[in-house]
């Protein structure tokens, strides 16, 4: 068995599935010897707890009711729960003419089996006259897994089968993809100091306008009137671009206002000056004037 745990840890089985497989679910309570007689209604604890596909190790009788060895069967299902009827497939047995029995009498619908409700040679249940197949009459059983099974030399070779086919069935499970973070909830904006939140919401109704729409929206109106379109960084250059056209405006509003107080300045001096120099012009030719007449 060593060797068949290597292979399948090869394979990337873990050691979690290896001992699911040997054990089989079964809890210690199904792994212990059923008395018919001891329980008040065997019928209903058979029905709690035989599984179909589990697997029953039951005591054999001969044909007085003596003890003949023990015997294996795969559960199916009920023939008649309300009788005791149980459906299954012979496995195995440990005496030699119970296995050949079993195998040529009970298995392919061939065979039934009554779960006793007391001891062997007191049960009298019967099928009805008509039905041919053998009844197999059961009163002490237990379930059995697959490493009990292992342990047991005439079921030691079907639990190494089973042992061998589990592990060229089976196959890594995929890891389900992990759930992706849930995106974080962003806090509400408190009101709109800069007003970009009103700009970029006019920007989206505006978008959302039929092409015809926009055209007509859009006529009459100059490039810096209509209401922007984009993203929020295209709508800042487009603000940045304004403002700073406002302040090139104003600048040149300046330079031309200094201009015009420097010529308006400059011609009140050159009024002074050609003043002032006519004023000389006339006195000094009257003194000559003077002169000459002298």
């Amino acid at each position: 068995m060593e060797n068949q745990k290597v292979r399948f840890f090869k394979k990337g089985g873990s050691l979690e599935d290896w001992n699911d497989m040997l054990q089989g679910g079964l809890l210690p309570n199904h792994l212990t010897w059923v008395e018919a007689k001891s329980h008040d209604d065997v019928w209903a604890y058979a029905e709690a707890t035989l599984g179909k596909g589990g697997v029953m190790e039951y005591e054999c009788y001969d044909w007085n009711g003596g003890a003949q060895g023990k015997a294996c069967l795969r559960v199916e299902g009920w023939g008649d729960a309300g009788r005791g009827y149980l459906v299954g497939d012979h496995l195995a047995a440990s005496d030699g003419y119970c296995d050949w029995y079993g195998k040529r009498n009970l298995n392919d619908g061939k065979g039934l089996y009554h779960l006793c409700r007391d001891d062997r040679k007191k049960c009298k249940e019967k099928l009805h006259r008509g039905d041919r197949r053998e009844l197999a009459h059961i009163s002490r059983w237990r379930l059995v897994n697959v490493l009990m099974m292992a342990g047991m030399e005439y079921t030691k070779k079907l639990a190494m089968d089973a042992i061998m086919r589990f592990i060229d069935e089976w196959t890594p499970r995929v890891p389900e993809p992990a759930e992706p973070p849930k995106a974080k909830e962003q806090p509400e904006a408190v009101g709109d100091p800069t007003g970009l939140d009103r700009a970029l919401e006019k920007a989206k109704e505006a978008a959302k306008k039929s092409g015809e729409e926009e055209i007509k929206e859009g006529e009459g109106k100059t490039e810096s009137t209509r209401t922007p379109r984009g993203s929020v960084g295209a709508l800042l250059e487009k603000k940045a671009a304004e403002r700073r056209e406002q302040q090139r405006k104003k600048l040149d509003d300046r330079r031309k206002a200094s201009r015009g107080r420097s010529r308006s300045r400059r011609r009140r001096r050159g009024k002074k000056k050609r003043g002032k120099s006519s004023s000389e012009g006339r006195s000094g030719s009257g003194e000559s004037r003077t002169l000459e007449s002298s």
